[in-house]
């Protein structure tokens, strides 16, 4: 695809937003979502969010709504806004948007030819028995034909790592991907500088395992129906990335991840530590519940996240536990 048919897909995009944006029960100035400005753009971003649990931010909008963008965003946005509107991802949107274009086209074609043969005033000769069983040998073969590809159809599969705390890709390392086959040795694969890998197989399935050193390894199984596009979160693990800090003399980088914890946990969040054999919870302010993520010690290396919540962009309420 020509990149200016990439920017027309993707303000066809955008006019799909808006209009799912009032389908939400929401209103505007305009159902142009380039006319939007102020609290239009806010009340935009939190359905976004409740609707997706994602969202973008105001420079993002002002950069690929209200200008005449030159590329196209990031891939994780544009699957954002594809999902709002009800599609798998971006791929899916894009292909339907050219498949509509091509039968409108197909459309005009058709009604031009259908005025042509009216106004065709000679009679139409009758097939002789020749270019008879010659069409039907044609129709044979391009059945078969047809057959042999759906058989051997190569389906392409993408798929991309995000940090399951901070949702963001994780790009800074390449995970390692082994991608499992019956009766046939593992394919190996590294992520890209997007955090992504991409293939192709001729299966309706693929089984693979992600490692990392800084990431809990996970073992992934999906069913392919058609092109495949996924976004799949991998949690940090925390025990190993401290104790490189701490060995490392990594002091800097130590700081960051501090940081980093103090800005995506929110300052009034509820942090539960569930107690075994259900006899309660342990509540943790959240300057005591960093220091233990922050510190390499036993219990960090058996803490596991049970479940989190998130509000502005910020984790409002954690449950966690530490494995016996």
């Amino acid at each position: 695809m020509e990149p200016h048919d990439d920017i027309a897909i993707f303000k066809a995009l955008l006019r799909s937003v808006g209009n799912q944006f009032w389908k939400n029960g929401n209103t505007a100035s305009t159902i142009e979502m380039n006319g939007w400005k102020g609290h239009e753009i806010t009340n935009f971003q939190d359905d976004l969010r409740s609707n997706t649990g994602s969202t973008v931010s105001e420079k993002w909008f002002y950069t690929y709504v209200k200008n005449n963008p030159e590329k196209l965003p990031r891939i994780d946005i544009l699957n954002l806004l594809a999902q709002y509107i009800g599609e798998d991802n971006w791929y899916a949107f894009a292909k339907a948007e050219k498949n509509r274009i091509i039968d409108f086209n197909n459309t005009d074609k058709k009604v031009e030819t259908l005025k042509t043969k009216q106004n065709d005033k000679e009679p139409m000769q009758s097939k002789s028995k020749k270019t008879y069983w010659i069409a039907m040998i044609s129709l044979t073969v391009s059945v078969i034909f047809m057959i042999y590809s759906f058989m051997n159809k190569e389906t392409k599969y993408e798929f991309c790592f995000v940090d399951n705390y901070s949702k963001i890709p994780i790009e800074n390392i390449a995970l390692d991907i082994h991608v499992l086959h019956k009766n046939e040795s593992p394919q190996y694969f590294k992520t890209d500088s997007l955090g992504c890998f991409k293939g192709t197989t001729s299966g309706s399935l693929i089984k693979f395992v992600v490692s990392s050193p800084y990431y809990k390894n996970d073992t992934i199984t999906r069913v392919l129906n058609g092109e495949q596009f996924e976004q799949l979160p991998l949690r940090t693990d925390d025990y190993a990335l401290m104790l490189d800090y701490y060995s490392n003399g990594k002091v800097e980088e130590f700081k960051k991840r501090k940081a980093q914890l103090n800005q995506l946990i929110a300052r009034d969040a509820i942090i539960m530590e569930v107690l075994p054999h259900s006899i309660g919870v342990t509540l943790y302010e959240k300057a005591d519940f960093i220091n233990k993520l922050t510190t390499p010690t036993s219990t960090l290396k058996r803490l596991e996240i049970i479940e989190t919540t998130y509000g502005n962009e910020q984790i409002t309420k954690l449950k966690f536990r530490i494995q016996r």
